[in-house]
C-alpha cells in the first residue's frame, strides 16, 4: 500500500496513478482522535484495502500517543440498508458503539448518529487489590 500522509490528516491508498481509498482523521486533543471519512473505491471494497488503510491509521495514531479513536455513521435505527455495511466494517475492526444521538449537531434530523470508537491503549489503571496483585 502506498500512503500519502498530510501533516497526520489524511492517508491516501493509491493503485499506479489512481486513489483507491482514503482516510481523513481529526484529533480530539493529545489522547483522542476521529476518523471523519474513510472510504474505498466502490469496485475495490472486499479486497482488504479498506482493513490495510484503518490499520495504517490507527497504527500510526497509536504510535503518536492516541489512545481512543472515535467514528460516527448512520445508526441502524434509521433503517437505511446501505449504511449496514459501512457498521459492520467498523464494528469487525473493533469499534464499539458507544450511543446514539439524535439529532446530532450538524447532522439534519431523522438522521440518527451512532458513536462507535476503538480503545488503542488503557485509558485507566485499576485501582483493586487483586488487579494490583495484592490481597
Amino acid at each position: 500500500m502506498n500512503t500519502i500522509d498530510l501533516e497526520g490528516r489524511c492517508a491516501v491508498v493509491t493503485g499506479g496513478a489512481s486513489g483507491l481509498g482514503f482516510a481523513i482523521v481529526q484529533r480530539r486533543g493529545m489522547a483522542a482522535a476521529e476518523i471523519l471519512w474513510a472510504a474505498v473505491a466502490p469496485d475495490r471494497r472486499g479486497a482488504g484495502l479498506g482493513t490495510r488503510l484503518v490499520n495504517h491509521v490507527l497504527d500510526e495514531l497509536s504510535a503518536d500517543g492516541v489512545q481512543i479513536v472515535e467514528v460516527k455513521t448512520l445508526d441502524p435505527s434509521a433503517a437505511y440498508a446501505p449504511y449496514d455495511a459501512t457498521r459492520a466494517f467498523w464494528l469487525a475492526r473493533g469499534f464499539i458503539q458507544l450511543d446514539t444521538i439524535d439529532p446530532l449537531p450538524g447532522w439534519p434530523p431523522g438522521n440518527p448518529a451512532a458513536i462507535l470508537a476503538v480503545a488503542l491503549a488503557p485509558t485507566r489503571q485499576s485501582r483493586s487489590p487483586a488487579a494490583r496483585g495484592g490481597a
